[in-house]
């Protein structure tokens, strides 16, 4: 249901990341969307002016707030109801963010990673689990035209990192699209 989302949630656990200087997940469409090769991302991080990074994608400056897709409906069901559930101190849907995050093209250090995920995803997640939450599972949305539906739920938590880094203050740095 969860997508990359699962994929991090399970290197977490792994703990596989945890000698390394960065870590992160990366779609395979990842050249695709945001221009970089792998020896681009090294050079970058090798440069370590950022504790976190993040890969914008083109047509990243579209949308205005990482929750809010036109006709994502699904999306917008789910933020709401995180932020009626009171999961984080700040409303999710009243977050202004500097820089809008609003895929999982990010890499950061180890203890970032980790910050994230047990204050930020673990909490959504574990809301989720219940199974009075279990209907906002099943919403689902038709991405770019596609014939395929994804859930809501992984474009949802797609825009997460986005109000973590800011609420946060992580030392972040916004990688523009390499085109």
């Amino acid at each position: 249901l969860m997508f990359e989302n699962k994929i991090i949630y399970d290197l977490y656990k792994s703990k596989n990341y945890i000698d390394s200087d960065y870590c992160g997940v990366l779609s395979w469409r990842f050249k695709e969307k945001t221009g970089y090769e792998g020896k681009d991302i090294i050079s970058i991080l090798e440069a370590e002016k950022y504790d976190s990074y993040s890969f914008l994608p083109k047509r990243c400056e579209q949308h205005k707030h990482p929750f809010s897709r036109s006709g994502f409906g699904g999306v917008l069901s789910i933020i709401n109801e995180i932020d009626k559930a009171k999961i984080f101190q700040n409303i999710l849907l009243h977050f202004e963010p500097t820089k809008n995050i609003w895929c999982n093209y990010w890499i950061c250090r180890p203890e970032i990673f980790e910050l994230y995920i047990e204050k930020y995803l673990i909490p959504v997640l574990k809301h989720f689990e219940k199974k009075e939450n279990q209907k906002f599972l099943q919403l689902y949305e038709k991405h770019r035209g596609k014939t395929n539906y994804y859930t809501s739920i992984t474009f949802a938590l797609e825009g997460l990192y986005s109000f973590f880094v800011e609420s946060e203050k992580i030392n972040h740095g916004y990688i523009a699209p390499n085109y």
